[in-house]
């Protein structure tokens, strides 16, 4: 059992591996006509194929020329490997899970709420404009530099105290409600676990990047969505501010304005705001990543002649026995 699950997760990690790097030189060639919706949400086969790394379907191929040859001559040591591993992953996990929690209970008790007419007043108009009903905390906060979106259960929006003028914060809390709408946390808290499980591939490291960088630009194109060019402007300066005033870094377990690698990217993607969505494609390769829970089993014919033996054929064994009883009777 130890060895069918390490020989799951191994696989599972080589074929992710190899659909990152195809979906990268994808990306870097016929997906630049799609938009950033189709370039953002493409990446969830592989984090899909990442949650579920066993395989459903077997096909058995005959092969006589193939042997299996056991490598440690009949030593095993799965269990005593899977041991080793799963105790990094929770280790791991736990780690994880403290920084959460630890951030959470900073965040929210040293926030506080917004008293200012204008700018609730202004918050409950894009719940009404992005038809969001939920209802999601607006706080001030010193735990942050840079206004994010956080948590799992109980929605925040934090601010950092600092004198932002109404447009400003036009744009910042659209962008924030954006993050909510389109469940961006969620997915990222999926490869923050994802981490975890695959903590000795680096592509998985890598695929946590693009996501994250691709997210931003689907959160843009999104806010920016049919408006005018001086608009843009707007939010592109709003944006730069708010990386710019941020000297923490990165944080995790937010979505927010962290980092300012890649922006003039993200600034020229801005006015280049493209239409396609790829939806023929992406159930394509969807289709196609079906394949990979597809699991071939070589069988030899001489195993097979050993896990199956051949039996005599039952009615020579019954024609036997009745002649047996017959000279019996005779005698």
């Amino acid at each position: 059992m130890a060895d069918l699950i390490l020989k799951d997760i191994f696989r599972t990690s080589v074929i992710s591996s190899l659909l990152i790097c195809f979906l990268l030189l994808f990306k870097l060639t016929i997906f630049r006509i799609f938009n950033k919706s189709f370039n953002y949400y493409i990446w969830l086969i592989v984090i899909v194929k990442l949650l579920f790394p066993f395989s459903y379907f077997t096909y058995t191929i005959s092969d006589s020329k193939f042997q299996y040859k056991p490598i440690l001559n009949g030593v095993d040591y799965s269990n005593t490997v899977l041991i080793i591993y799963l105790t990094i992953v929770i280790l791991l996990a736990t780690y994880r899970l403290r920084k959460y929690l630890s951030f959470k209970s900073l965040a929210i008790d040293l926030s506080y709420d917004i008293e200012n007419v204008e700018i609730n007043n202004l918050y409950n108009d894009l719940l009404k404009e992005l038809n969001i009903k939920k209802h999601i905390k607006l706080k001030y906060t010193y735990e942050i530099n840079t206004p994010s979106f956080f948590g799992l259960f109980d929605n925040y929006i934090f601010l950092p105290p600092h004198n932002y003028n109404l447009d400003e914060l036009y744009w910042i809390l659209k962008h924030e409600l954006v993050h909510y709408k389109s469940k961006d946390l969620y997915i990222r808290y999926l490869v923050l676990f994802l981490k975890c499980v695959y903590f000795f591939n680096p592509f998985v490291y890598i695929l946590d990047r693009i996501i994250y960088h691709n997210c931003e630009l689907h959160c843009d194109e999104t806010v920016l969505k049919s408006c005018s060019l001086a608009n843009i402007k707007s939010y592109a300066n709003t944006i730069l501010d708010s990386i710019e005033r941020n000297s923490i870094g990165s944080n995790n377990y937010t979505t927010g304005l962290h980092r300012k690698s890649n922006f003039e990217k993200r600034v020229y993607n801005m006015f280049k705001i493209k239409t396609r969505k790829g939806i023929l494609v992406a159930l394509l390769l969807c289709l196609l990543s079906l394949v990979t829970y597809l699991k071939l089993d070589y069988l030899s014919s001489s195993s097979s002649n050993y896990l199956f033996p051949k039996k005599a054929p039952i009615e020579t064994r019954s024609n036997s026995k009745a002649e047996f009883y017959t000279e019996v009777e005779v005698n």
